[in-house]
């Protein structure tokens, strides 16, 4: 399966969260659906009470849990694939960290230049 800029840009940012939080145990999924397509799933904290879900599409990424999803997606709004990204692993960050699952969050600079660890 070809990889999309969005899937690249995602997984290269959740992979540096996930360098700065070693602790946090995840998994890759490729799958491929006739009404949706190819997507990657990232799967956080896999069978757990905690489980947390990131399934990313062509144009969108969905970030969830056990009780439901936020769409991430451009719908008109002129972002681009590095921007949908960004805000994908921002939420992806936010219910990892509710969850206690990461203790290290990043800080993406609007740029994209460079990726911090607070």
């Amino acid at each position: 399966m070809a990889t999309s800029s969005l899937e690249n840009a995602f997984r290269d940012l959740f992979e540096a969260l996930a360098r700065a939080n070693p602790q946090l145990t995840y998994e890759w999924r490729n799958k491929s659906t006739p009404t949706w397509g190819s997507r990657l799933d990232l799967v956080c904290a896999v069978g757990t009470p905690v489980e947390v879900f990131a399934s990313v599409f062509e144009s969108s990424v969905a970030v969830g849990d056990l009780a439901g999803h936020t769409d991430v997606e451009d719908f008109g709004r002129g972002f681009s694939d590095a921007q949908i990204a960004e805000e994908a692993v921002r939420v992806l960050a936010d219910k990892l960290e509710q969850r206690d699952l990461i203790a290290t969050r990043m800080t993406l600079d609007k740029s994209l230049d460079r990726t911090r660890v607070r």
